[in-house]
């Protein structure tokens, strides 16, 4: 059971070690001169919510990406998709 312990705690050390390398690299890349304006929105985005963009890197049990909320929506939108069709097809019928 220590060794488990001892593999965990080294391991653990290890993911936080390069959670925070990616974090940087990710600061380095908002931090670079952009010329598209998409390129800068998204950049903007990174230096204006900093604070909120990397509790992953802090706690490991926070996940990186958004899929399990994107999973959780996936079938209430392909219903209203199936439903009711694409937006603008229903509002230039209604016209």
């Amino acid at each position: 059971m220590a060794f488990f312990k001892r593999i965990c705690r080294k391991l653990s050390t290890q993911l936080y070690r390069r959670a925070r390398e990616i974090q940087g690299e990710i600061e380095k890349a908002a931090n670079r001169a952009a010329i598209h304006p998409g390129s800068q929105h998204i950049q903007n985005i990174f230096r204006e919510h900093r604070d909120r963009m990397f509790h992953w890197v802090e706690d490991l049990r926070v996940p990186a990406e958004n899929n399990l909320a994107e999973r959780q929506l996936r079938l209430t939108v392909i219903a209203r998709k199936v439903s009711f069709g694409p937006q603008e097809v229903l509002h230039n019928y209604c016209k």
